[in-house]
């Protein structure tokens, strides 16, 4: 066992240096795996988020059929009893079934937009929590870096010491 006297030093120093190493590129490999998962959310966020879109347009678009059905009842109703569909009741009624359905129109769009930008929100906040989380492993990895040499350092290069324990 003495001939393992000068090698038990390097050995201790290279282990020292590969843990540190190791430790890094896991760390290094975590955090791309967080950006990867983040990127991942925000682009299935992005897809919700122009689902939302369109189906507040198709919402839009049945308020504004329904709307046309309404004014379409009106003409037919005013014109089966008396005949007059210009008169100003009626069409004072048809301008009211008119605004309102588009009332209810753009409000279906609002809704569907308003969703969707929630999403998008979601998304951007999904990609900036994943970039933070990669350049979080960066450092994790300079430290673990450092930790490694701060050993090194404190083992060999001991005040009190001047050759490495071999016990």
């Amino acid at each position: 066992m003495a001939f393992l006297g000068p090698i038990l030093p390097a050995l201790s120093a290279i282990t020292t240096i590969a843990g540190g190493a190791v430790g890094a590129i896991g760390a290094i490999q975590a955090g791309n795996a967080a950006k990867a998962d983040a990127e991942f959310r925000a682009k299935q966020m992005e897809q919700r988020a122009n689902e939302e879109r369109a189906v507040g347009q198709r919402q839009m678009f049945e308020r504004r059929r329904e709307g046309e059905l309404q004014q379409s009842r009106l003409r037919a109703l005013a014109g089966a009893a008396s005949g007059d569909t210009t008169d100003t009741g009626v069409l004072n009624l048809g301008g009211d079934i008119e605004q309102r359905s588009e009332y209810q129109a753009l409000t279906e769009l609002y809704k569907g937009e308003n969703a969707a930008r929630g999403y998008m929100d979601a998304a951007a906040g999904a990609r900036a929590s994943g970039a933070a989380a990669q350049q979080g492993s960066y450092w994790k990895a300079a430290g673990s870096i450092l930790e490694s040499g701060s050993s090194l350092f404190k083992k060999y290069n001991s005040p009190y010491e001047k050759t490495p324990r071999l016990y």
